[in-house]
């Protein structure tokens, strides 16, 4: 209730009443015109957030199966420094440690380097005591290198070394055998081959025929197998028109290692962990709570590559690795992150549709309702025009409209009661003029004023027929009695 007592309703209705009908047709019209097309575009709005909502799984998608296409190549990086352990030339002492090219052992190195290119920078065999007997003299693109200054180290105090002497494996249930280097630089590479450094590591024992460890073989594995991964999942967003993305490594305990990113139509690779090993970045917190093979769908406002400081709207995909094929991985994840702007786009474009939609059908929903108000109240003024024509004495008036509805039918009784109201002026002005001769038709038994009429004018006749026997003498005085 009220303060005045009055409902809410009774409020409304008194509202509504007040009303002409022309704003109630309005009003109505409105309401139930207007009202399904806010539903529907509440009911498209809903659906277009779960379309994104399924978008965005998608890139979780991406992202996962890019993480996993990496842990994929370097279980095959895991298995390789195992199998090539197994070539016979090993077991060749006699060539060990020579440098002048007859070492058997560095010959099959460098065939394994050009059948492997480019996946591979460097391979090594140390013997047991750490010392290296034979080091690849090729580059991955085949071109001679000078390995020589690497024979006189010895990587007995290193830990790649000391696991894989003591059987310290990264290991699953299902696989084994191979000890796994985070990704890191190694500043003997810069200083032989001339490049960044930077690689991820494999070592495996090698064994004799006795089953006993007689050194460990050790493969460089270079940055462009990763790289190359980054980049080609990276050209499929560029492929499907996307100008504004980019595919963050992870390592472990959340340092960036790589980052590819779109310029215009362009796939750039950066590798992080040389430019700037301390940059951080709003994904990074979030990879800290993710288990192995979990995901992530954030909202992610910051750019490792690209515009680097700015804040733009992207749409966020993390995916942590779970290994591959039994191999476990490091711990790594891959983060995707895209302009919402252009990855929601055609999500955008149909609300907008749908606003321009409200918009058209607001205005027609109006300009239809105003005409139909019109058209609907044009008889309904004219006849109210009409009955306060004749509440005033006045029968000079003219209803014009003719159909076959109840407006057609309230015109055709509004122009018989003029017709019988002027029946009855014509009536009483020759009444009026002396003329009681007159006949007064009857509309129907109720016609109240028709038989008032015609009592009138028969009283009128009969004192018109005394008067005229007056006037020629006829004076029935009644008699007295005796």
């Amino acid at each position: 209730m009220l303060g005045d007592g009055r409902a809410p309703g009774e409020i409304d209705m008194k509202i509504l009443k007040r009303l002409r009908i022309q704003q109630r047709v309005l009003l109505m019209l409105g309401l139930f015109g207007i009202i399904p097309i806010l539903v529907g575009l509440i009911i498209v709005k809903q659906g277009v957030k779960q379309a994104e909502d399924a978008a965005h799984i998608q890139l979780v998608a991406r992202s996962a199966n890019t993480i996993e296409v990496i842990e994929r190549n370097l279980f095959e990086r895991y298995g390789d420094v195992q199998a090539f352990g197994l070539n016979s030339v090993v077991q060749d002492r006699e060539s060990w440690y020579k440098t002048d090219g007859t070492n058997r052992l560095v010959t099959a190195m460098n065939n394994y380097m050009a059948t492997y290119t480019p996946v591979y920078d460097l391979m090594m065999f140390v013997d047991k005591t750490g010392k290296v007997a034979a080091v690849s003299s090729v580059t991955w693109d085949g071109k001679p290198a000078n390995t020589k200054s690497l024979y006189g180290k010895n990587f007995a105090k290193e830990e790649w070394f000391q696991n894989a002497m003591s059987g310290k494996f990264v290991a699953s249930d299902a696989l084994t055998g191979t000890w796994v280097d985070d990704y890191q630089k190694y500043d003997y590479l810069t200083e032989t081959l001339g490049t960044d450094g930077f690689s991820l590591c494999y070592a495996a024992p090698v064994k004799d025929a006795a089953g006993n460890v007689i050194g460990v073989w050790r493969n460089y594995a270079r940055p462009a197998v990763v790289e190359g991964i980054l980049a080609s999942n990276l050209g499929s967003l560029a492929t499907d028109g996307f100008t504004d993305g980019e595919l963050t490594l992870f390592a472990a305990d959340g340092k960036i290692l790589f980052n590819a990113y779109l310029d215009g139509n362009e796939t750039k690779f950066v590798n992080w962990a040389d430019k700037d090993p301390s940059v951080k970045d709003e994904m990074q917190e979030l990879i800290k709570g993710l288990k192995a093979g979990g995901t992530l769908a954030p909202e992610i406002y910051t750019e490792v590559g690209g515009d680097r400081g700015e804040q733009h709207h992207h749409a966020g995909a993390i995916a942590k690795s779970n290994g591959a094929l039994g191999y476990p991985g490091l711990g790594w994840s891959v983060g995707l992150r895209i302009s919402a702007e252009q990855y929601f786009a055609k999500y955008g474009q149909i609300m907008k549709t749908m606003y321009i939609f409200l918009a058209v059908g607001v205005v027609t929903v109006f300009l239809v309702g105003r005409a139909f108000a019109k058209k609907l109240t044009t008889p309904i003024i004219a006849l109210t025009n009409g009955l306060q024509t004749v509440a005033k004495g006045d029968l000079d008036f003219e209803i014009t409209h003719v159909s076959q509805d109840e407006l057609g039918e309230a015109s055709d009784a509004c122009r018989a009661m003029k017709t019988y109201l002027q029946e009855k002026v014509a009536v009483a002005e020759k009444v009026a003029e002396g003329d009681t001769s007159v006949h007064v038709e009857l509309a129907s038994e109720k016609d109240v004023l028709g038989t008032s009429l015609s009592g009138m004018v028969h009283s009128l006749r009969n004192v018109s027929d005394v008067a005229g026997r007056l006037g020629q003498g006829d004076l029935p005085w009644p008699r007295r009695s005796p």
